[in-house]
């Protein structure tokens, strides 16, 4: 069974989103929020998602996962040198998964998240399971899946 480690880690946006919409295998990671990291950008999707599905302003979903101990991270040009390292790691990975159902590429705001990580030696929480996949292919990070029923607090 697989821990997450203790001390900082960064949160993908999915896990927020998932949080906020009660789904019960993110609500187990509820206790990590105070220490998690989450990006402007990452932040930004979570805010704008949650609005679309739910109606419920920015302002308050900020409002909520800060009170809740989540710092919004700012983004810069350290995390911007990643991308292209990410993307080749990233195609690299989901040629290897040819034949699989279709797995789609990181988009910019998956990059801004990993980037992070990587700028700042934090692991990753994330709900995309294709980001588990990357460390073969090069990615020097540790992630985690909060779907992964093995995974522990």
């Amino acid at each position: 069974m697989r821990s997450v480690p203790q001390g900082r880690i960064v949160a993908d946006a999915s896990l927020l989103i998932s949080v906020a919409e009660g789904d019960a295998l993110a609500l187990r990671f509820v206790v990590l929020l105070n220490r998690c990291e989450v990006t402007a950008v990452n932040f930004g999707e979570t805010c704008y998602k949650i609005e679309q599905r739910a109606g419920v302003h920015s302002a308050l979903t900020e409002s909520t996962f800060t009170a809740l101990g989540v710092t919004i991270a700012t983004v810069d040009v350290a995390h911007a040198r990643y991308f292209a390292k990410l993307k080749l790691i990233d195609s690299k990975s989901r040629q290897l998964q040819s034949g699989q159902p279709v797995i789609r590429s990181l988009s910019l705001a998956d990059m801004v998240c990993l980037a992070h990580g990587l700028v700042n030696q934090l692991p990753v929480i994330t709900g995309d399971r294709h980001w588990t996949t990357l460390r073969s292919q090069g990615l020097n990070l540790d992630v985690f899946d909060y779907r992964d029923p093995d995974l522990a607090i």
